[in-house]
């Protein structure tokens, strides 16, 4: 169950990681096409974490929230998507980082795919469109922090690997690490 404030117009800062697709390709020295039938394992939500403006805690969902799901299947996104579809349907506005071009179109795609009753959309306050109408000399994230001396956005210990191990469905440690680095986002 998503907490919610008691005031109005009620806003979250939210973050979302999605895992990597894995696609099969032949090998050779020129551009690949892979289109969906190239597709092995698509991709997935792995966590979320949120804030809703004007309260202290984060609140953070992941895979492994729901143990019995993630070890029958690693990809299995829907408490994930459950809580997001909760979150969004209570929040007047949401504000993220691309989190009207990347955050919302994916976290949508889900709700459809889980056949989820539709919602409309809220306000989106994206930092990124803020950051190029300002023109800083780069728009992500960790510069912006930087720049505006806020704390840098946490770095994943193990870079790609980190995302790697997780799509193979090995290393919930690593899903760990995962909400951690989501969580700093916010």
């Amino acid at each position: 169950m998503v907490k919610i404030p008691k005031q109005e117009p009620r806003t979250a800062i939210l973050d979302i990681e999605t895992s990597k697709t894995i696609f099969g390709a032949y090998p050779g020295n020129k551009p690949l096409y892979l289109g969906h039938k190239d597709i092995l394992q698509d991709w997935f939500i792995i966590c979320a974490a949120w804030k809703w403006v004007g309260l202290k805690p984060i609140y953070t969902v992941s895979l492994l929230d729901d143990m019995a799901a993630y070890k029958k299947d690693h990809t299995d996104d829907l408490h994930v998507v459950k809580t997001l579809h909760s979150l969004l349907s209570k929040a007047d506005a949401i504000v993220g980082h691309n989190v009207d071009r990347f955050d919302w179109g994916k976290i949508l795609e889900r709700i459809i795919y889980y056949g989820l009753e539709p919602i409309q959309k809220p306000k989106m306050l994206d930092t990124l469109k803020m950051a190029k109408q300002a023109h800083f000399s780069y728009n992500n994230l960790d510069y912006l922090c930087k720049r505006l001396g806020t704390s840098a956005q946490k770095r994943t210990n193990g870079g790609n690997a980190m995302w790697l191990d997780i799509v193979s469905g090995q290393s919930p440690e690593r899903i760990e690490e995962c909400v951690e680095y989501c969580t700093g986002d916010i």
